[in-house]
């Protein structure tokens, strides 16, 4: 079945040819199709954590965390420079989006520190997201493959890409309340048309909408309860659920551990090493780290920074490495690996005694 698109550009074609230049009104009578609205895709708030969750990264967490806390189009976010932070107004100014317009968003509390701390180590005008030029920014394309691999690792059924976090951002915004003209500045739409289109995706439970009945009664019900937003990054950090995977005989994995400190809550850095029947690589920039008590987040480099060592294997064998399956692994893995690391060292240093006492 043809699509109404593919139709009215046909339409059109034969009107401007026939109709128009040789005057033969062939087109007439016929109407063009309209066109079918359907509805975006919209992610859960606890789809939207769990989505975090699978940023293996702390570049991938923070370019799906402004996504979702700003609205901003991919190709907006990638071109962030760190002097757009404007932290003494609490905004994030984005230059020339779509249609060369100048707007500011919301700056999201949670990314401040970072923002605050990048700021003065690599000056306003590097890029945010960088790629592997640092005079060039990342490519709007790497940021959705980032997502997609993202979406797998979370085991998400939604086919969610990039702008799904801007509409998800619009929707929660209007269910909580927002006036929907605030959420057009933000969103920099130059019709308030087409911000209400998340008016049919906003579910009335959570838009507060009450019944005229419940309102002359004193009947209405109370508010769902909002999850702070501490407590919603604290479980973006907490590992997903193991899959036991990546076990083929031809392909061997070895996760070690280069480095672990004890000083009160764990960190640790590792490697991985793989083998195959031809090559033997390492893959290093590995580091574990236990923000709270039995909360351990892994942080892994971009896949670009592996590139070098992924050129020994072969298209199967990397697509394996690149796998969701791969980064579950380590999520299992290393933290296994790191707390045993940490319990031998410090029945090491039991059996050792203190130093002599001057």
């Amino acid at each position: 079945m043809l699509s109404a698109s593919w139709v009215s550009v046909h339409i059109s074609a034969l009107r401007t040819v026939f109709d128009k230049m040789c005057g033969r009104s062939i087109t007439l009578g016929l109407s063009t199709p309209r066109k079918a609205t359907r509805l975006p895709v919209v992610l859960t708030t606890k789809e939207v954590v769990r989505l975090l969750s699978g940023a293996p990264s702390l570049r991938d967490k923070l370019l799906l965390g402004l996504m979702y806390a700003t609205g901003a189009r991919v190709s907006e976010i990638v071109r962030l420079r760190w002097g757009d932070f404007d932290l003494e107004r609490s905004v994030l100014r984005i230059w020339q989006g779509k249609g060369r317009k100048d707007r500011d968003v919301l700056l999201p509390e949670s990314f401040r520190a970072l923002a605050e701390a990048l700021t003065k180590l690599r000056g306003p005008q590097g890029y945010v997201f960088e790629s592997e030029h640092p005079s060039r920014h990342l490519s709007p394309r790497t940021a959705q493959r980032v997502m997609a691999r993202c979406v797998a690792i979370a085991g998400l059924s939604k086919p969610a890409t990039c702008h799904t976090l801007r509409h998800s951002f619009a929707t929660h915004l209007l269910e909580s309340g927002t006036d929907i003209r605030f959420i057009q500045r933000l969103l920099g739409h130059q019709r308030l048309e087409t911000t209400t289109l998340y008016t049919k995706l906003a579910q009335p439970s959570k838009a507060r909408v009450i019944s005229p009945l419940d309102a002359l009664t004193g009947a209405a019900p109370p508010g769902p309860p909002r999850q702070p937003l501490a407590e919603s990054l604290a479980l973006a950090l907490a590992p997903p659920p193991a899959c036991a995977l990546m076990a083929k005989k031809s392909l061997r994995i070895v996760v070690q551990i280069d480095s672990c400190t004890t000083g009160g809550l764990l960190e640790a850095k590792a490697s991985v090493s793989i083998k195959t029947p031809d090559h033997a690589i390492t893959l290093t920039s590995i580091q574990l780290r236990e923000p709270r008590p039995g909360w351990f987040s892994l942080e892994l480099p971009p896949a670009e920074a592996w590139e070098p060592e992924l050129r020994w294997l072969t298209p199967a064998e990397r697509d394996r490495i690149l796998d969701p399956a791969f980064y579950e692994l380590l999520q299992r893995e290393v933290p296994r690996r790191a707390m045993q690391a940490a319990q031998r060292r410090s029945g090491l240093l039991a059996a050792i005694g203190p130093g002599p006492s001057s």
